[in-house]
């Protein structure tokens, strides 16, 4: 397993550059915008951005169809920040997203991604919600 971290990958040559759009930031200091945009990003596959105003850097990860996991800095006060996330809800209480993340947990979830890649993961969140789905429907037709 790579040892991955947040300037790892945010540095890494094999990250797609994607232009910052500032309609992503959602007027608290977070990015919930750009959880559902549409990016040229495969399922695992990893982009950066920079927000100018706030100059945090971001790592986007794509989740396909459940959009984007975004990872950002928050309180850049030269080398001391945290990084926090942005995420699809299902995945947000699924992986325990919420709020200030470890750069362990950072790894961990940048390693896990990479089984993204080939669907597995993604297809297996994606029958869990069409599981859920039906039962909801079912239920209120009941």
């Amino acid at each position: 397993m790579e040892n991955f971290n947040f300037d790892y990958v945010y540095n890494d040559e094999n990250t797609v550059e994607i232009p910052f759009d500032p309609e992503w930031r959602n007027g608290t200091g977070y990015f919930d915008g750009l959880v559902s945009e549409v990016l040229d990003l495969q399922p695992g596959e990893f982009g950066r951005s920079y927000c100018p105003d706030s100059k945090r850097k971001m790592i986007i990860q794509s989740v396909g169809e459940f959009g984007n996991i975004v990872f950002f800095q928050r309180y850049t006060n030269g080398q001391n920040f945290v990084v926090v996330c942005n995420a699809p809800r299902v995945l947000s209480s699924l992986l325990d997203l919420n709020g200030a993340i470890s750069n362990d947990t950072v790894g961990q979830v940048f390693n896990a991604a990479k089984s993204l890649r080939p669907y597995s993961l993604i297809q297996k969140l994606w029958e869990i919600k069409e599981a859920h789905r039906q039962v909801a429907e079912a239920s209120s037709q009941s």
